[in-house]
């Protein structure tokens, strides 16, 4: 897939105004505000700026103004032999060029970007210029487009929270796993403020998909759906005359990378690049997660047909099986024989 990235300069004092204005003479809207007086030389202003994998129109003011951006920043603090990452700011963005952060040169920081393509259409409403989850944080709630909050206290809803359609008026994971709305995410794990004024964070697609071939299936209905019953589940039913159907899903990756708070799994301060680069990197593409396959007969029998508590996940993959189903009611459940093959994984080229 083409690679494109959105370097987005870094600006201030008559620079930022005059940019400003051009940019609400086009599409008059109000851009957050940046004080004007000389800050102190132990801080900056950084920027933000995306890359990764993007296969349609690039996602900035130049594609569409509907796109959203969701963006936390957490800051690093030294722990030993580990590093503490606490909440510092958040906002959410039509334009990432708009995400302009203060940051402590003293400090490490670490990022978390998420974007919805045509977000601003697709993702639930709670009054105009407000969205839900990934861009929404349940201590704070609503989070207006465009504006910066600072805080220890609370962060955007970017980590496991699957998107909140605009049917679903409730943010909870139970009611939006494995959501179809298309999305793309990623991270950067260690800034230095001191290095640049510009964090570029490639993000990548995170949506997975399953193909079930159903043989011998001449009644009832088959379902596929992930650890919360009461979210998003994906079904096929029987055709007469038919015995064989396909089931087809798309949806967000159950695992999606993001930082968090709390005390991270390495010295993010000490790591080489090759150490932050490989966590990046397993974060972005791997996870595991539920995964069910039950079939009904629409009246009294309800059977969990394939269960796994640990179903690895790789982002944008697509998971293909093909069963009979009068064997697999027959044998009670589909059989499946776990190879142990190490803890080896493959090694693939990081996308850049």
């Amino acid at each position: 897939m083409k690679v494109i990235k959105f370097l987005f300069s870094f600006v201030l004092g008559s620079v930022i105004i005059a940019s400003c204005a051009k940019i609400n003479e086009e599409d008059n809207e109000k851009d957050p505000t940046i004080p004007i007086n000389p800050i102190s030389p132990d801080s900056t202003y950084v920027s933000m700026g995306i890359g990764g994998e993007f296969v349609a129109s690039p996602l900035s003011k130049a594609g569409s103004s509907n796109d959203l951006f969701a963006v936390n920043v957490r800051r690093v603090d030294s722990n030993g032999q580990f590093s503490t990452v606490s909440n510092y700011a958040y906002g959410v963005f039509d334009d990432i060029g708009k995400a302009v952060f203060k940051l402590a040169k003293r400090y490490y920081y670490a990022f978390e970007v998420a974007c919805i393509p045509n977000g601003k259409n697709v993702l639930y409403k709670y009054r105009e210029g407000v969205y839900g989850v990934p861009c929404y944080s349940v201590e704070d709630g609503y989070a207006e487009v465009n504006k910066i909050v600072y805080s220890s206290n609370s962060a955007l809803c970017i980590g496991t929270n699957d998107a909140q359609d605009r049917n679903h008026s409730q943010y909870q994971a139970r009611y939006n796993e494995w959501s179809p709305i298309e999305r793309y995410q990623g991270v950067c794990a260690r800034f230095d403020p001191n290095t640049s004024d510009n964090v570029v964070v490639d993000l990548y697609r995170q949506m997975v998909g399953f193909t079930i071939t159903i043989e011998d299936f001449t009644s009832g209905t088959v379902t596929i759906h992930g650890m919360c019953e009461d979210a998003h589940r994906y079904s096929v039913s029987a055709v007469p005359g038919q015995n064989k159907q396909v089931l087809k899903a798309v949806f967000e990756s159950p695992t999606m990378p993001y930082i968090g708070k709390g005390e991270f799994p390495i010295n993010i301060i000490e790591a080489s690049e090759e150490e932050i680069k490989q966590y990046e990197y397993d974060i972005t593409n791997f996870g595991e997660n539920q995964v069910y396959i039950r079939y009904s007969d629409g009246e009294s029998k309800d059977i969990i047909l394939y269960y796994r508590f640990d179903f690895k996940f790789q982002r944008n993959t697509n998971y293909s099986l093909t069963f009979s189903l009068s064997d697999a009611i027959a044998n009670g459940g589909i059989s499946v024989n776990l190879v142990d093959e190490g803890d080896e994984m493959n090694n693939l080229p990081f996308e850049l």
